[in-house]
C-alpha cells in the first residue's frame, strides 16, 4: 500500500451507507487517504445510492470479473474485492458460549484492554425493528455510590445522551431529524449502594458507525485517533 492509508466497508445498508458517507465526507479531516466500500448485488434500483457515495469520493469495489455487468449500468469500479481487501484492514467474526450472547463478550474484551476482568453476562431478545436497542442493565458495585453520582457521570460522558423520552420511537425520530445521516452516533441514552439499575436505548446503527469509525482510526494511528475522533462531537448530543 505504500502507506496509504485505506479503509473498506463492505455493504452499503442500513449502516454501511451512512458509515461510507461519514468516512468520505471526514477523510481529509480524520488522515485517510482512500475510503473503499464493496458491492456485492449488482441492482439497477441501488445505481443512485453507488453514484452518490462515489460522487462523496468514495471508490467501488465488486467482485472478480463483475466489472463489466457495473459499467454497463454507469458504474465504474475502482478495485474488485481482493484488491481492495488487500488495501485495508479488516475484521472476523467470532462465537464464544460463555457471555450468552455476543454483546457481554465484546464488552469483556474491551474492558480487558485496561486491565479489567468482569463477569458480564447478556441476553438478547430480537423483535421487528433494525433501529433500536433497548437495554436493561444490572451492575454490582465494588464500592457504594448514590443515584446523583450517577447521574452525574452519564451525564458527563460525551458518548452518552440523556433522555426524558420513554419510547424508542421518539429517540429514533429525535435522530432522523437532527442527526448525521439520520443517525445518533452516541453509544447510549439513558432514562433517566453497589447496585445500579436502568434502562438505555442503544442506537444500532448509529453505535456501529462511531464505533466503527473509532476503530479504523485507532487501527491507522493508536496514538492519535482520540484527537481525530473528534471531528463527529458536533453529531452527538447531551440530551435527547
Amino acid at each position: 500500500m505504500s502507506g496509504l492509508k485505506s479503509v473498506l466497508v463492505i455493504g452499503t445498508g442500513t449502516i454501511g451507507e451512512p458509515l461510507i458517507g461519514l468516512l468520505a465526507s471526514l477523510k481529509d479531516r480524520i488522515g485517510i487517504d482512500e475510503v473503499i466500500f464493496h458491492k456485492q448485488t449488482l441492482l439497477l434500483a441501488d445505481r443512485s445510492k453507488v453514484l452518490s457515495l462515489m460522487r462523496r469520493g468514495a471508490k467501488l469495489a465488486v467482485n472478480e470479473g463483475a466489472a463489466a455487468e457495473f459499467e454497463k449500468l454507469g458504474m465504474c469500479p475502482s478495485y474488485e474485492k481482493t484488491e481492495a481487501i488487500n488495501r485495508s484492514p479488516t475484521v472476523g467474526a467470532h462465537e464464544d458460549e460463555r457471555f450468552g450472547t455476543h454483546h457481554a463478550r465484546d464488552a469483556h474484551e474491551l474492558f480487558k484492554t485496561i486491565g479489567l476482568d468482569l463477569k458480564l453476562f447478556s441476553s438478547a431478545l430480537k423483535i421487528n425493528t433494525q433501529y433500536m436497542h433497548t437495554i436493561w442493565f444490572d451492575l454490582k458495585l465494588t464500592r457504594p455510590t448514590t443515584l446523583e453520582e450517577v447521574e452525574a457521570r452519564l451525564m458527563g460522558n460525551s458518548q452518552v445522551a440523556v433522555t426524558h423520552k420513554t419510547s424508542a420511537n421518539l429517540v429514533l425520530s429525535f435522530g432522523r431529524d437532527h442527526g448525521h445521516y439520520g443517525r445518533i452516533l452516541n453509544n447510549a441514552v439513558g432514562e433517566g449502594g453497589h447496585r445500579v439499575t436502568g434502562f438505555c436505548f442503544t442506537p444500532q446503527d448509529g453505535n456501529s458507525l462511531l464505533s466503527s469509525l473509532a476503530a479504523a482510526l485507532w487501527f491507522l494511528d493508536p496514538q492519535d485517533y482520540r484527537t481525530r475522533l473528534e471531528v463527529v462531537r458536533p453529531y452527538m448530543f447531551d440530551e435527547v
